[in-house]
């Protein structure tokens, strides 16, 4: 997760500040695995709510949880399953959201990006894009597209479901409200695929 933090000073500038873009609010991390990104977020002096499904989290978010403890830190672990709940848990508004690989792990994007606009003003989310089919045979990066899985195709994760083409993901960002800052993409620049050629974008975005 730590890696995310140089792609974030290639998307938002070297000395990019939080500060500036959550305000008084807190800061959402939606998707937050062990809670990692989160807990450096509280150092700096955010206060941060960090969300995962324990469903789907690799170890129930115990590792979360015991870092939390381990750390004593302020940050708030909560347990959600946004593709199947209304509003983010305790209903809050945040100055900033992270998204950041997850928007392939949930069943309906439209429903989950609708809802975290709801509550949160700028959003900062990464995901896997793609050029192609996995066969090769299709494009998909010109236009409004999206590749759905199978379970076990990519990585062997039965929880990876939507993997878009770029200018799908941007269509869907419009569609539910989102306004385009900035854009960083990285990885497989030719012919990335869903399954194999891993091609990567973290997008800045704000409520349109």
């Amino acid at each position: 997760m730590f890696g995310n933090c140089k792609r974030l000073c290639r998307l938002l500038g070297l000395c990019f500040d939080i500060g500036g873009l959550t305000g008084d609010l807190p800061v959402a991390d939606i998707g937050c695995a062990d809670g990692d990104f989160s807990f450096l977020l509280s150092a700096m002096g955010c206060p941060v709510h960090a969300f995962d499904n324990p469903g789907t989290n690799c170890n129930r978010m115990t590792g979360a949880l015991e870092l939390k403890g381990a750390l004593a830190s302020p940050v708030e672990v909560r347990a959600v399953d946004i593709d199947r709940e209304t509003s983010l848990p305790g209903g809050h508004q945040y100055g900033l959201a992270f998204f950041m690989g997850t928007l392939y792990h949930v069943k309906n994007p439209f429903h989950v990006l609708e809802m975290i606009r709801e509550q949160a003003q700028n959003c900062i989310l990464s995901t896997r894009i793609a050029q192609t089919t996995p066969d090769r045979l299709t494009r998909i990066e010109g236009s409004p597209l999206a590749y759905l899985l199978d379970a076990r195709e990519c990585n062997d994760d039965v929880t990876n479901y939507w993997i878009f083409g770029y200018q799908g993901l941007l269509r869907l960002l419009s569609r539910c409200g989102w306004r385009v800052c900035a854009a960083y993409r990285h990885g497989t620049r030719r012919d990335s695929d869903p399954a194999r050629a891993d091609e990567r974008v973290h997008l800045h975005v704000v409520r349109a």
